[in-house]
């Protein structure tokens, strides 16, 4: 307890947790290493201001106290005015810089003053906020470790078992086809685009069925979030069925991985001798990055302009936190790349979808077949990247409520676009009509349940649209498939859905379509 005491561990401890918080609280959505160097800058800025008031104090403890004084008022600057943002006290609009830089400042002034001139004992503080400093960090770094080691040593299903070919196979002395399974990820159905969003959706569909494909007009997703629609989906089951774990009360999602990364799906057709072609997606339990084929863009333009001196986007999210926020709003003209990096923070984002996009244009003839080729394609789901046409958009008027729908409808525009475009280069390339599969995960955002629910779902089956269906659900796709081309004999299971939020994902709510002429879900 003496080296608490002596030493001065605080400021250190005092920039690198708030770094590490968010960090924590965003593990699904960012790989820990986008924090690594928004930490090591964070322990940068600590020390250098320890040693010049050292330097001006010759104080150790007083240096360290009046460094995390700043530090704390730095790192919750803005939450802080986040939170007050459109707070009116007497008519006047105090969430605003000119009001709160001031009073950060002269907060940090007066305290400084107040260790520097009248702190008799700092020994006894300096113990106290290294205490403080090492519990607060136990717990995000407990949480990113712990998440970690789940990521690592997530047991696979036993379900997965069964997921072995049997004796499926496909008609003897005929060609097996591609099969292209797409994720649009919150890609919501027609009507719901027209009601919601104004958007009216005929073209690209009417363009889809004239290609040959079978539009589900009554497709519901069965679940309302990525990872356990895709575990669904991808398995051809219902959650229930696939694993025990997946059960109301639990919160944990490591038993979802392995039933998306070795799918029954792709453990079938890997057995009928298919190789699996999977794309980067920045969602490592979607990457499949053990694919026989694993597409990336490697070290991408972007990413060398991040690595000398460009921002990421979890570091406009943490700078967003700061008192660097004052500074970023306040400035008009900065250093172009800063400038770049900070309105364009999901760059890399549109890079990697350009580049998917792109790669699923060129396939159908590169890569040898049969494949089976999955794309999570993370559009139009936000972030938004894209305008109308492609245009690159800035973050500026693209990250508020207001905007998310007309946001939404400009970047489905363009998904619309390249998705036709991508069918039609497949459907020409293709030596054997392929099985091409076009699925919302799930719905739009900020929509009612039932809106959530209702998606995207267009299926090409070669020799047409046999054992399809209106109300068809992403859980029984692959049976149909399964059972018109490779000799399978599955059940169709109730093409049910299942609403539940983030925070318990397991504890469902069963939704019911409300379009007037599909009635209730249910299978054929």
């Amino acid at each position: 307890m003496d080296a608490l005491r002596r030493w001065v561990l605080h400021p250190f401890l005092f920039a690198v947790v708030p770094v590490a918080m968010l960090l924590a609280q965003n593990l699904t959505q960012i790989k820990p290493g986008l924090g690594l160097r928004a930490v090591v800058a964070a322990a940068l800025l600590a020390g250098a201001m320890l040693l010049v008031l050292r330097l001006l104090l010759r104080d150790w403890r007083k240096a360290g106290l009046i460094t995390t004084l700043f530090l704390i008022l730095f790192f919750t600057y803005g939450h802080i005015y986040s939170t007050i943002k459109e707070t009116e006290l007497s008519g006047v609009l105090i969430g605003r810089h000119r009001y709160l830089g001031p009073l950060f400042v002269g907060f940090f002034f007066l305290g400084a003053l107040l260790i520097w001139r009248r702190l008799k004992d700092p020994a006894r503080l300096t113990e106290a906020l290294n205490i403080i400093g090492l519990i607060a960090l136990i717990f995000p770094i407990f949480q990113i470790v712990s998440f970690q080691l789940r990521l690592i040593t997530a047991p696979a299903s036993p379900t997965l078992v069964q997921g072995a070919a049997g004796g499926l196979a496909f008609a003897e002395g005929q060609t097996p086809p591609d099969i292209y399974y797409m994720i649009l990820d919150a890609y919501t159905r027609d009507d719901v685009l027209e009601e919601v969003f104004e958007y009216d959706n005929t073209h690209f569909l009417e363009s889809l069925e004239e290609q040959g494909f079978y539009v589900a007009y009554c497709s519901l997703s069965n679940y309302a979030q990525t990872e356990l629609s895709l575990a669904s989906s991808l398995n051809f089951n219902h959650l229930e069925a696939l694993d025990e774990r997946l059960a109301p009360g639990s919160a944990n999602r490591s038993p979802l991985w392995p039933l998306i990364n070795q799918s029954a799906v792709r453990t079938i057709l890997e057995d009928l001798g298919y190789s699996t072609v999977a794309f980067e997606t920045g969602y490592y339990w979607t990457q499949l990055d053990d694919a026989d084929y694993y597409l990336t863009q490697n070290s991408s333009a972007l990413e060398v302009m991040e690595a000398v001196g460009g921002v990421n986007s979890f570091e406009v999210m943490l700078l967003n936190t700061t008192g660097a926020l004052a500074v970023t709003d306040g400035i008009s003209k900065l250093p172009d790349l800063v400038t770049e990096t900070i309105n364009y923070p999901n760059q890399k984002i549109r890079e990697r979808l350009l580049y998917n996009f792109d790669r699923l244009d060129t396939i159908a003839p590169e890569i040898e077949s049969p494949k089976f080729v999955f794309a999570h394609i993370v559009a139009p789901h936000e972030p938004f990247v894209f305008g109308p046409q492609g245009e690159n958009i800035a973050l500026e008027g693209r990250d508020s409520a207001a905007d998310y729908v007309p946001a939404y409808r400009d970047q489905l525009n363009y998904v619309n676009i390249r998705t036709l475009e991508i069918v039609e280069n497949i459907l020409s390339q293709s030596r054997t009509p392929p099985i091409i599969i076009i699925q919302g995960d799930h719905g739009a955002g900020p929509v009612r349940n039932e809106e959530r629910m209702a998606i995207l779902n267009a299926i090409y089956l070669p020799g047409g649209s046999e054992g399809l269906y209106q109300n068809i659900s992403p859980v029984n796709t692959f049976r149909v498939i399964f059972n018109r081309f490779f000799g399978g004999d599955y059940d169709l299971v109730e093409d049910a859905s299942y609403y539940s939020i983030y925070d318990v994902p397991y504890q469902f709510t069963e939704i019911s379509d409300t379009r007037l002429d599909c009635g209730e879900p249910s299978s054929p």
